[in-house]
């Protein structure tokens, strides 16, 4: 705690420092009230000992200008006065100092009266904080509450209150209340683990629309680590979440009906290739069976992207799977690269390898001249990958990850594929709890690193 201390004369300064030097709490001194004002303008104050009597501005009038201050006005103040100025301590009361201390003062009555104004001013610091808390949470559209360790409710705000719906009368637990009202409830065991991506349903019914609320959760602790409070933030996802449904099922029907005209031409290119012996007809029926190919990858990348789950994705494959994806993008799209690899691991699961995958044929795919250079780290629940390509400008470092988004083609040029490579190793880092950091170089290229938390079993 530091306490400013504003006498005129020296020698009360010492012997204030002296006697709160020795309960450790640091000083600052003023002379007069200018300078104690423009020390309370300039530096962090947590007490001010203010001595009435000052040559030029006077206590008081010090006093008067400290809480006129709405930054100042809960600063506590103690008042030293001499010991017969009653008038002064009046003043210095009404005028909205805390406390007064009588010159000459007694060592145990000071130091008493600052551990009191101490306490009083941490009080007053709660207040504060809590007070200005709930206002920013009643003004936000996300609805919040905070509930103790019991899930008794503390704090809801109107949001809230709407999306859950919360009468006047707060329930006893919130828990309880969601699980009566929601499909994919919250239980206690859920509270222990990431609530990242948990939705909360409530289909239609005569009575109530269909409501998709996605939860986040943080859990408030005291000084010995122990939840002392949870704090849950609700926000209403209908509209995307219903337009993903839609989406999904609309992509997975398109794919499922382009699969049987596909099957029948990649027979009849097959079939052609061998009664065709005009070389100028095989060059035409070569080009025909490429696009064909390529048409059918975009449909299995669509199919399996609207289908993911965890479902077989669990399967291990060995770490050499990488050196034939590279090849595979060598292949592709024909220019030089270099591979440099570090390896602490001799297989992975296969949603990690479809990751590698994505990653190596994304540094390929927009590198835009010269020689790639790949750097790849795979170890034990990460996995980073650094290339020399173009990078990402900062404006869409967040978009790349939504399915069917790529880069402005101003910036890479057009690209095939249709902008699912990101969208797929953030579906497939999210089912196996991945965090993804993404970053340019500090030179050229782009750095994207993916860690795994090894989940419960």
């Amino acid at each position: 705690m530091i306490i400013l201390l504003v006498d005129d004369e020296e020698k009360n300064l010492e012997l204030l420092e002296a006697v709160l030097y020795q309960e450790n709490y640091q000083t600052l001194k003023a002379s007069s009230g200018e300078e104690a004002l423009k020390i309370l303008g300039e530096s962090r104050v947590d007490m001010v000992l203010l001595d009435v009597m000052l040559p030029g501005i006077s206590g008081l009038e010090v006093l008067k200008t400290i809480r006129s201050n709405a930054a100042l006005q809960t600063l506590p103040i103690l008042l030293i006065t001499s010991l017969a100025d009653r008038e002064h301590k009046i003043l210095g009361l009404k005028a909205g100092a805390d406390d007064y201390v009588s010159k000459p003062f007694d060592k145990s009555e000071l130091l008493a009266r600052v551990r009191t104004l101490a306490r009083l001013s941490f009080l007053r610091r709660q207040i504060t904080e809590k007070e200005k808390f709930e206002k920013v949470v009643e003004a936000t559209d996300e609805g919040i509450i905070v509930m103790d360790n019991n899930f008794a409710p503390l704090i809801i705000n109107q949001a809230a209150r709407e999306l859950l719906d919360i009468g006047s009368e707060p329930p006893e637990n919130i828990l309880t209340h969601i699980n009566g009202k929601f499909q994919n409830g919250i239980t206690a065991e859920k509270l222990g683990k990431d609530l990242k991506g948990h939705i909360l349903e409530r289909p239609e019914t005569d009575e109530y629309s269909a409501l998709y609320l996605s939860v986040s959760m943080h859990e408030v602790k005291n000084s010995s680590a122990e939840i002392i409070e949870y704090i849950l933030i609700f926000k209403n996802v209908t509209a995307g979440y219903a337009e993903g449904k839609i989406k999904n099922t609309f992509l997975s029907l398109i794919s499922h009906k382009f699969r049987t005209p596909l099957t029948i031409m990649s027979g009849s290119i097959e079939l052609l290739s061998t009664l065709i012996k005009d070389e100028t007809l095989q060059g035409f029926i070569k080009k025909i069976d490429k696009n064909e190919k390529e048409l059918e990858n975009i449909l299995n990348r669509l199919l399996g992207f609207v289908e993911m789950s965890k479902k077989d994705l669990d399967e291990t494959i060995s770490v050499d799977i990488v050196d034939s994806y590279v090849a595979k993008c060598a292949k592709k799209y024909t220019f030089e690269y270099s591979l440099s690899k570090t390896i602490t691991v001799e297989s992975i699961p296969f949603w990690q390898g479809m990751i590698l995958e994505e990653l190596i044929d994304n540094s390929f795919k927009f590198f835009n001249g010269g020689k790639l250079q790949i750097d790849l780290v795979i170890r034990d629940n990460s996995i980073e990958l650094s290339d020399n390509g173009p990078g990402i400008p900062p404006e869409e470092k967040e978009k790349i990850f939504e399915g069917f988004y790529q880069v402005e083609k101003y910036y890479t040029g057009q690209v095939p594929g249709l902008g699912l490579g990101l969208a797929l190793v953030r579906k497939l880092a999210g089912l196996h709890n991945g965090k993804i950091v993404l970053q340019n170089n500090a030179e050229k290229g782009t750095n994207i690193k993916i860690t795994f938390i090894p989940q419960e079993k």
